[in-house]
């Protein structure tokens, strides 16, 4: 908070955008700029610490703050703190208070979520436009129809897995599908992911508005299957018709070179080919 009171650019950014800006220097206990990258970490507060865990949660929502009054201030006026009376008063008591919905709390507490959107939103702007400008004209066609469906889907944000491990390491923010998904290794025809409807990973699907799967021709077509039913699964509790689409109805895009993998050669055995 002290740092919010020396420069102004992080007073625009909440706690978990802070990272991305801002690094702890422990030698001088103090914060710095960041000049390159760095692992950044957003510290947990369990829920039964109550005014920690609560105002951690504020700081997800309040830009700026520069002490912890400021947290609890609105319009000028500062509220009680929300540990009095916790169990009679909720936030929506305090009238004109910042409300925090569900998903906010939920989001805040998933570590899947919180890494996902932390970004450099000026730097990825700056990066698209110098991409898109390179861009062939079928090229260009096939992203504005990707764009066009990504709007129209609820979620921001976007997956970035591959099929192994070294074309993963490509990409930027990549990960394999199957750690991603949680795939299990021994796949079988009914296979599903190994992840719970109301896990994590989950609740990361469900704000997932568009998946790019790079290598898509070099996995075994149970894997995408697995993916599929549990999409189906997790979302057809929001939606009863998600189960009866493709995934669930969530985008995906499957990258890959076909002329990379074997022919099928249909009715011949292993042995002939």
């Amino acid at each position: 908070m002290s740092c919010n009171g020396h420069h102004e650019d992080a007073q625009k950014l909440s706690y978990v955008e802070f990272p991305t800006k801002f690094v702890w220097k422990q030698e001088d206990r103090c914060w710095e700029r960041k000049k390159r990258f760095s692992i950044r970490r957003i510290h947990t507060v369990s829920p039964n610490l109550d005014e920690a865990y609560f105002s951690k949660i504020l700081l997800n929502k309040i830009k700026g703050p520069k002490s912890f009054v400021d947290i609890h201030t609105v319009n000028g006026q500062v509220y009680p703190l929300m540990t009095i009376n916790l169990k009679t008063l909720s936030l929506n008591d305090f009238v004109g208070m910042h409300y925090l919905d569900h998903d906010s709390v939920s989001s805040s507490y998933n570590r899947f979520i919180t890494e996902e959107l932390d970004f450099d939103m000026n730097s990825l702007q700056k990066e698209s436009h110098q991409l898109l400008d390179s861009l062939t004209i079928e090229q260009r066609s096939v992203f504005d129809e990707i764009m066009t469906t990504v709007k129209q889907k609820k979620g921001d944000i976007i997956l970035n897995v591959a099929s192994s491990g070294i074309t993963s390491l490509l990409l930027t923010r990549g990960k394999t599908a199957y750690s991603c998904f949680i795939i299990p290794l021994n796949l079988i025809e009914d296979s599903f992911c190994s992840f719970l409807p109301n896990s994590d990973v989950a609740e990361l699907l469900k704000k997932t508005s568009l998946i790019i799967w790079n290598e898509a021709p070099m996995i075994y077509k149970h894997a995408l299957e697995a993916l599929d039913r549990s999409l189906k699964d997790i979302l057809s509790c929001n939606l009863r018709g998600n189960s009866k689409v493709s995934f669930g109805g969530k985008t995906n895009v499957f990258r890959g070179g076909f002329r990379q993998i074997l022919l099928v050669v249909p009715n011949e055995a292993g042995k002939t080919l």
